[in-house]
């Protein structure tokens, strides 16, 4: 696992450090097993959802997204046509 600065999870991990708070208390706080928070901080697993918004409740953290659009492909729904053949 990659510890990316741009993600999600890299944000949640620059909050936890920024606070200056021990591990111990947030763990105790959000209710995130202290191992399952010490994991996610090294980068060798990932966290669910469920654990991530009970972290970001403890640190008052929020979702915002930002104003640009969304970076998603624009592709055609359905199967690719074959070329060559046209259906009728």
């Amino acid at each position: 696992m990659t510890r990316t600065r741009n993600t999600l999870a890299g944000q949640l991990r620059r909050a936890i450090l920024a606070t200056g708070v021990r591990r111990s208390a947030i763990s105790l706080a959000s209710g995130v097993g202290e191992a399952t928070l010490s994991r996610f901080m090294r980068g060798t697993v990932d966290i669910q959802l469920t654990t991530l918004d009970a972290l970001a409740r403890v640190l008052r953290l929020r979702l915002v997204q930002d104003k640009a659009r969304p970076k998603i492909p624009q592709r055609p729904l359905g199967r690719p046509r074959k070329k060559g053949k046209v259906r009728r």
